[in-house]
């Protein structure tokens, strides 16, 4: 596109572009088409931002990552997390700048797309063979879902041609092996990551994602004054990890136990020296003694172990002063998330970083709790917030006051049938505390919830660890953990919900109504349904599930008065 169909600003320093939607949507990607006759160099500085602010004019909102460019099209793909959000911006970093986009394509969540990919297999199975092709989609199905994403169908587009190599050196059949296999693994790597991140973007996240970096305790490989490694996952932008000029600089964060990534953010020092982030690497991974053999393993599926040690999550090519970048790492397993800049002679600054990861939907999340007593700040609401509090359990658990019979309670709102319960224990201390506590579901507020059937009965749970428990499609509003006894304490550092509802229920009531007025009147029948409803709201029922209506028009029946007995007229003598 030439400049005679694009939007244009003057030349100034952080030019913007803004988009309003009208209302809040959850956006996965957004494609930017910039010009092609012009200016190809300024594409590096562009940032799409994405939320509901406008706070400085909507340029404060969070960073969408760029994801993928066609180069015949002039576009670059932008993804931005499944977030929600009414603005897009598009700002240009720097002084002196103009901006010219010619096309911006939205797109919500729910977006799918079909992805070819051809793959070269050294191998010596016949992949003619239908039960071995099944067997090759099944394994590569289990890697994708393994590396979280769990919503792809894979099939053949065509059956796969099998190619005989001829071996011309004899003499060095096992290096030439070698080396071919290295070399198709490093192209079927790269080829991967990329599908991977295509279904990233275009396939819906089902659950909550969360930044749980400020969870864990970080480190780093040398200490400049005090630009301490916490301070990279403390929340402000405006406090950095510093390293001193070294080789190899590193950071890590030790999550404390493993987690999915869905993707990790980086936010770069807005004072100065921007370029020292170049060529930074992200890895994922479960080996706390050496940072840099930390991508991501599988012990599961032989072929993916292979490629495993060649890929990382990402490598930072570069940075704007002060911004902060997203980098997907597609469900990568891991407890340790490091940063570093391999050579000589460097430093590594890190304002924050960020690691997001995907929890699945839990019927617990957002809703109401409450419990018997509470315990400084120890409130009801930290078990349903996702943290396990393994490092400040006082601002992530919920405890109660020492108490007889002490209880906690969650409000699901509506009737669901639940399937299990999932709870997870204090790390720092007393894991025997939760021993005989019982998990109750049902309607009833009688003894607040308490009376309600008994799913489970927990025997102990360790200290850090999540026990589940099965509750066979039991329903209820309530979900109930009581611990029965004298002086007891019940501490939760999380709770998990998952089932399936709301249950609706139909209930037909008869009744009879004595009024002057005739119910034959659709003008009647709605305001007494009106009066009802208000009857209902104020005893407490006022939820948008309850819905009245007529099963069948109401029928009029007269009644005969009763003839009063005459009594006696008393006579005077």
């Amino acid at each position: 596109m030439t400049s005679s169909s694009c939007a244009a600003t003057y030349l100034e320093a952080r030019p913007w572009w803004r988009l309003d939607l009208q209302a809040e949507f959850r956006v996965s990607i957004v494609v930017v088409t910039y010009r092609e006759d012009c200016c190809p160099d300024n594409r590096r500085d562009f940032e799409i931002r994405f939320g509901s602010s406008l706070q400085d004019n909507g340029n404060t909102n969070p960073s969408c990552a760029a994801i993928s460019s066609d180069a015949v099209a002039n576009s670059v793909t932008y993804s931005c997390s499944d977030r929600k959000g009414q603005y897009v911006n598009i700002l240009l970093n720097g002084l002196f700048k103009a901006i010219f986009v010619c096309e911006v394509e939205v797109y919500e969540s729910d977006y799918f797309a079909r992805s070819f990919m051809k793959i070269t297999f050294n191998s010596n199975a016949n992949l003619t063979d239908p039960t071995v092709k099944d067997n090759l989609l099944k394994e590569l199905k289990s890697a994708l879902t393994w590396r979280g994403n769990t919503y792809v169908t894979l099939s053949w587009s065509q059956p796969p041609a099998k190619v005989v190599m001829q071996n011309q050196h004899e003499n060095a059949e096992s290096r030439t092996n070698q080396e071919a296999l290295d070399m198709n693994m490093r192209v079927f790597c790269r080829i991967l990551s990329l599908l991977l991140g295509v279904f990233s973007v275009q396939i819906k996240a089902h659950g909550t994602e969360v930044n749980i970096a400020g969870w864990g305790i970080a480190n780093q490989s040398t200490l400049f004054t005090s630009w301490y490694a916490q301070n990279a996952v403390d929340g402000k932008n405006y406090t950095c990890s510093h390293t001193e000029s070294q080789s190899d600089p590193w950071w890590t964060l030790d999550l404390l136990k493993t987690y999915s990534v869905n993707r990790v953010t980086i936010t770069n020092r807005p004072d100065c020296c921007g370029s020292r982030i170049n060529g930074t690497e992200i890895r994922v991974g479960n080996d706390s003694s050496d940072v840099f053999s930390n991508p991501v393993r599988s012990t599961q599926h032989t072929t993916y172990l292979q490629f495993g040690h060649n890929c990382r999550c990402a490598v930072v090519s570069t940075i704007p002063a002060g911004a902060t970048y997203s980098y997907w790492c597609h469900g990568m397993e891991g407890r340790y998330v490091s940063a570093n800049i391999p050579g000589t002679s460097k430093i590594l600054t890190l304002c924050e970083l960020g690691v997001y990861v995907i929890f699945p939907d839990n019927l617990a999340t957002g809703r109401n709790v409450t419990q018997s007593s509470t315990y400084g700040n120890w409130s009801a609401e930290h078990a349903i917030d996702f943290n396990p509090g393994f490092r400040k359990s006082w601002s992530a658990c919920s405890s109660t006051a020492g108490g007889t019979n002490p209880w906690w309670r969650l409000d699901l709102s509506s009737v669901y049938r639940v399937r299990r319960v999932v709870v997870t224990n204090r790390l720092d201390c007393c894991p025997q505390r939760i021993n005989g506590t019982e998990i109750r579901i049902g309607n009833s507020l009688e003894n607040n919830g308490n009376n309600n059937p008994i799913c489970a009965v927990i025997s102990s749970v360790p200290g850090g660890v999540s026990s589940t428990y099965v509750c066979n499609n039991m329903e209820g509003r309530y979900v109930n953990l009581l611990l029965p006894g004298d002086s007891k304490i019940l501490t939760l550092c999380e709770v998990e919900v998952y089932g399936e509802g709301p249950l609706l229920v139909k209930t037909f009531v008869k009744i009879k109504l004595k009024s002057n007025s005739s119910l034959s009147e659709p003008e009647m029948r709605v305001q007494l349904l009106s009066q009802l409803e208000s009857a209902l709201a104020d005893q407490g029922v006022s939820d948008e599930g309850v819905t009245l209506q007529w099963s069948q028009p109401p029928k009029q029946e007269v009644m005969q008065k009763e003839a009063v007995p005459a009594q006696c007229a008393r006579r005077k003598w």
